[in-house]
């Protein structure tokens, strides 16, 4: 009888750990592809998963298509203008950002290589070729997959974004000139807007949170009034915390402006919007080249995690770039985002060292999207069960 009841358990704690397993891949599948897995592959990703092979179980589950037309398409979009809406047309950034996570690229080249993913169009009817002042190329094709149930991934090739805009090979830096970027954050205003989006979109902070009144304002430009409301405790007490350490940095767009709907780089003069209302205060800092340093590296803000061997100022959109992509908020920032896509949640503040695991496994394996997936959904996934 003793055996017999042994045995029994044995058999159910076996079909139990099945069932739990079988679960698992099935809901992995949906979150990775967003659909559900046909039994084939549901017995291919629970067999990776009895093996304890997840990696392996998701990799399975990213074959599918709909990971790369469809999830990351709506996981990428809202990082591409200034309402983060999903609720836009495909286009340069988002397409690059896919192409180098189908191809298990190093994701921080994002902020700083001259790399641009596009579809060559022979072959692909109703889609124009890619033009340096349109988005109708990447439009075009969200268009005919719709419309033909067309994987739009496949086609895309890596190029240099150099030979297909105008900009110099050294002024390129991944997201940052690509033409959604530049309609969004380098239009009008006076280029901070790029600055505050690359923290919001790259590292999850906004500059609220950076505020820090400490640090030295030698680098605020002249637009910004010292003695708001006849008051200058105003500009020490609240203004300095944000501009010190954004206008140090905001060097770097000094050449960059999006007009005739393209990016433009022109490094023999400085654009005029980085030197608008100069008679505000003008002692302040009037910019003269695209030269920026990093306030925010030290003090409160040195919470960022800033790579000792990545230098703190620089010439340009590709050495700033750079500079973020090595950060640890960077990793926290993009381990955060795929436990917020895949997890379907928030991380709690009790996950904090959840969220630090998987930012250095990131960081460690090369900036691989893929990986980073597949551990958010290892911890995720399996304290569900």
């Amino acid at each position: 009888m003793k055996k017999f009841i042994c045995l029994t358990l044995l058999l159910s704690s076996a079909v139990h750990a099945g069932q739990i397993e079988r679960s698992k891949a099935y809901k992995i599948h949906n979150r990775i592809a967003g659909v559900p897995p046909t039994p084939q592959v549901l017995n291919q990703m629970e067999q990776a998963l009895n093996g304890g092979r997840t990696e392996e179980a998701v990799n399975i589950a990213m074959a599918h298509r709909g990971f790369t037309n469809i999830v990351l398409k709506n996981w990428l979009k809202p990082w591409s203008n200034v309402a983060k809406s999903t609720a836009v047309p495909l286009n340069d950034f988002v397409a690059t950002a896919i192409g180098l996570i189908r191809d298990n690229e190093s994701f921080d080249q994002i902020l700083y290589e001259d790399v641009l993913y596009h579809a060559p169009v022979p072959g692909i009817n109703n889609v124009d070729p890619y033009a340096r002042n349109s988005n109708e190329h990447y439009s075009d094709l969200e268009a005919q997959a719709l419309a033909q149930d067309m994987d739009w991934v496949a086609p895309l090739v890596r190029v240099s974004q150099s030979s297909m805009n105008t900009l110099p090979a050294t002024a390129t830096a991944g997201a940052i000139t690509t033409r959604a970027f530049g309609e969004a954050y380098f239009t009008a205003g006076t280029n901070r807007r790029m600055t505050r989006f690359l923290f919001v979109n790259f590292l999850c902070h906004d500059f609220e949170e950076l505020h820090d009144i400490t640090v030295r304002d030698d680098r605020v430009r002249q637009d910004v009034e010292r003695n708001p409301g006849n008051d200058s405790r105003t500009y020490r007490n609240q203004c300095v915390g944000c501009h010190a350490g954004q206008d140090a940095l905001g060097g770097a767009w000094a050449y960059f402006n999006f007009t005739n709907s393209q990016v433009q780089y022109n490094n023999t003069r400085v654009e005029p919007k980085m030197l608008v209302n100069s008679s505000f205060y003008p002692e302040g800092f009037r910019t003269m080249d695209d030269s920026w340093r990093n306030y925010w590296a030290q003090g409160q803000n040195a919470k960022l995690g800033w790579d000792p061997n990545t230098p703190l100022s620089g010439n340009g959109a590709r050495s700033l770039g750079l500079m973020l992509s090595k950060t640890r908020a960077f990793g926290e920032c993009m381990a955060s985002r795929s436990w917020e896509l895949l997890c379907m949640r928030k991380m709690k503040p009790s996950e904090k060292p959840i969220k630090t695991e998987l930012a250095q496994g990131f960081i460690d394996n090369n900036y691989k999207i893929k990986q980073l997936f597949a551990a958010t959904l290892d911890r995720c996934v399996t304290d569900e069960n």
